[in-house]
Formats: C-alpha cells, sequence, structure tokens
C-alpha cells in the first residue's frame, strides 16, 4: 500500500496540488489512532505528546496542512483484513469512507472520529474476492483525487477490477522496480 500511495500521489501530483490535496501513508492512521484514548483523557489536549515521526511526517510535506491541503487521501485496513479510502476534508471536517463491501461498515463507529463528521460512499462496486480491497481502495481514492462521480464508480466489474489489479503491478514494476536495476 505504502508503494501505491507514492505512486498515485507522483502521478497526480498535479491535480492534488492544484484541489489543494495530498495521499498520505497508511501510517499516518495508525499512528492518529494509537493516540485515540490518550487524545479522549486528555484535558488540554494541545499538551499532548505527538510522536515525532508523526511531526516529521506532516512537517516534512511539501505543503502546510490545513493552508495549501484540504483533503488528505489516505488508506486504512479495518481489524487487519480489510481495506478502505478515507477522503478526509480538513476544512470540512469530514471523513468520507470509501469502501468497497459491506464488510467495511463494521470495525468503525462514528464515534471514534468526531469532531469529525463521517459520511460513507454508497452504490459501489461489491468486492467479494479475497485480495482485492487494497487496489480497490486506492482505486477509489485515486478516482475521487480526479473529481470522478458516484456513476462512474460504480461501473466496476469483475473484470475491471482484475485488469485494475494488473495495471497496478505493473505500473508498480515500470516506476518502481526496473528504475532501480536499469537507472
Amino acid at each position: 500500500m505504502e508503494v501505491l500511495v507514492s505512486l498515485l500521489q507522483s502521478r497526480h501530483k498535479e491535480i492534488l496540488l492544484s484541489e489543494r490535496a495530498t495521499f498520505a501513508s497508511p501510517w499516518l492512521i495508525n499512528i492518529i489512532l494509537s493516540k485515540q484514548c490518550a487524545l479522549c483523557a486528555a484535558k488540554n489536549k494541545k499538551l499532548l505528546g505527538w510522536d515525532e515521526r508523526f511531526r516529521t511526517y506532516v512537517n516534512a510535506s511539501d505543503a502546510q496542512w490545513l493552508e495549501e491541503v484540504e483533503t488528505v487521501y489516505v488508506p486504512m485496513v479495518l481489524d487487519d483484513k480489510h481495506w478502505v479510502g478515507l477522503a478526509i476534508n480538513l476544512k470540512m471536517w469530514l471523513i468520507e469512507v470509501l469502501a468497497t463491501s459491506s464488510r467495511s461498515e463494521h470495525g468503525t463507529q462514528q464515534h471514534r472520529y468526531k469532531p469529525f463528521m463521517l459520511q460513507r460512499a454508497r452504490g459501489h462496486y461489491k468486492n467479494i474476492h479475497s485480495g482485492d480491497c487494497g487496489p480497490l481502495a486506492m482505486k477509489l481514492l485515486e478516482l475521487h483525487a480526479n473529481g470522478v462521480n458516484n456513476d462512474e464508480i460504480t461501473n466496476l466489474t469483475d473484470v475491471k477490477v482484475n485488469e485494475l489489479r494488473k495495471a497496478y503491478a505493473m505500473d508498480i514494476y515500470t516506476e518502481v522496480v526496473l528504475p532501480l536495476y536499469f537507472p
């Protein structure tokens, strides 16, 4: 997933810049969720100590969050079994869950994300094949980042999903692996 995030960030750099958006590593969500209990218990949330890697990650980006970046696209794994895409609109305090099956309805609860509003995108392709949810979550994030509407997303089929998985594998091989051997 890290490689796909990096691939899509570089592939859509111009559109992301113009739309004030960025792709983020799944690691970002993991570190935020690991702090949830401490954040809820803290009386003064500004004093909560964030992991140095988290501060470095946010500050190392080319853009200032909330000023130059309004939307963060990030994949998230639920219960170590199923990947979903999160489109986090920082300006509107909205998290849109882009998922490919009803399995994603379980494992997340709205109260965990307060003060964000949680919204689930409906009408997506129903993924029933094991192993497809990661590439599908990334494809849904990619389509959302490019402003593709729900009608086009619902046109996904098993055949298109197989092609999409193969295309991502070839893109990673071409853009990441080959340059290591043939610079």
